[in-house]
């Protein structure tokens, strides 16, 4: 099955907003670990796999 050019564009697009935002995450995460506030970098780290893990899912779809 085909799906449109306009439908395409917006898969592509969320699946660039769920990778930046996992980015986001492990950038915040890195901060976290600098100030030893370990338990922080820890949860910042498990957001940006499930933004990545949402990316895939689109990807798969």
């Amino acid at each position: 099955m085909e799906i449109s050019k306009e439908l395409t564009d917006a898969i592509n697009e969320q699946i660039n907003f769920e990778m930046y935002s996992g980015y986001v995450y492990l950038s915040m995460a890195t901060w976290f670990e600098e100030q030893n506030l370990d338990g922080m970098a820890h949860w910042m780290k498990i957001q940006a796999k499930e933004e990545y893990e949402h990316a895939i899912r689109f990807w798969n779809a």
